[in-house]
């Protein structure tokens, strides 16, 4: 008369192994599969920012187990206020990391979260519409170039030999002694200490 078999798992870094007792004595340990890691940490980037309506932000999330480990596991996103902003549900893999592109619809404050489990992370986000600003009296402008709402450039054609304006948030200065032929505005962001 033989005994039912009796299971028996032990848990070995990534994997579980079985021994199968009973009857058959001769059978060989086995591994079944890989245990997925525990998600320890989750990180958004960027942490925050501020997007023009209808502008793509690139949300990364690196997610780490508990030794640090980046490891590619599915997340679920949200929003708070899906009338500004609704990311993908899932969002997708990219590298080694979750992304999802944010698109918001209308202006207005919105926190998207990502998660995991009982792991929650948050990008804060603000949208803001595009608004008129008064002409800057140029009837060829030629290029324009912002950083901020308030440290706008543009290129024209109308004064000779060339127009270099700047917008500070109320008006366009013209900046004078720039000689040449200018048909570009262009940036560099630099770091001073």
């Amino acid at each position: 008369m033989g005994f039912p078999a009796a299971a028996l798992l032990v848990a070995c870094g990534d994997s579980i192994v079985t021994d199968v007792g009973g009857t058959n004595a001769g059978d060989k340990d086995s591994v079944i599969s890989p245990q997925p890691s525990a998600v320890a940490s989750i990180t958004l980037l960027p942490a925050s920012d501020t997007l023009v309506v209808w502008e793509t932000l690139l949300a990364r999330a690196l997610v780490r187990d508990a030794e640090g480990n980046l490891i590619d596991t599915a997340l679920s996103w949200s929003s708070s206020d899906t009338s500004v902003m609704k990311p993908l549900p899932r969002g997708y893999s990219l590298d080694s990391t979750r992304a999802n592109g944010l698109v918001p619809k209308n202006s207005g404050n919105v926190t998207i979260s990502a998660a995991a489990g009982d792991v929650v992370a948050t990008i804060d986000l603000t949208a803001v519409e595009w608004r008129l600003v008064p002409h800057p009296g140029i009837r060829y402008l030629l290029d324009v170039w912002g950083i901020d709402a308030d440290d706008v450039w543009a290129v024209g054609w109308d004064c000779f030999p060339n127009c270099l304006l700047h917008w500070d948030g109320a008006t366009w200065d013209s900046i004078p002694g720039t000689g040449g032929s200018l048909y570009g505005v262009s940036t560099v962001l630099l770091e001073v200490e």
